[in-house]
C-alpha cells in the first residue's frame, strides 16, 4: 500500500513540474502565402515547385483562377 501511495505522489510531482515548465504549451505557427506563377497551374507541379522553393513544410495549391499559391511557415 505504501508503494502505491509513493508512486501516485511521484506522478503528481512530475505532472506539476511538466506543467510549470510549459511542456504542454501549444504554439500556433503563422503561415505566409506567395503566388509562384499565374495561369496554367497543374497541382503536382505547383506542389513540387513550392517545396523546392520553401522547404518540406510548404504546400502548393492551384487557385480557381489557375494561379499557383505556395503556403509556408513564416
Amino acid at each position: 500500500m505504501k508503494f502505491i501511495t509513493s508512486v501516485l505522489l511521484l506522478l503528481l510531482v512530475v505532472s506539476i513540474e511538466i506543467e510549470n515548465e510549459g511542456g504542454m504549451k501549444m504554439v500556433e505557427a503563422r503561415r505566409c502565402d506567395e503566388t509562384l506563377y499565374t495561369g496554367s497551374c497543374h497541382e503536382s507541379q505547383c506542389q513540387s515547385d513550392c517545396t523546392k522553393k520553401r522547404g518540406k513544410l510548404a504546400s502548393g495549391h492551384c487557385s480557381p483562377i489557375e494561379d499557383c499559391t505556395c503556403q509556408y511557415p513564416c
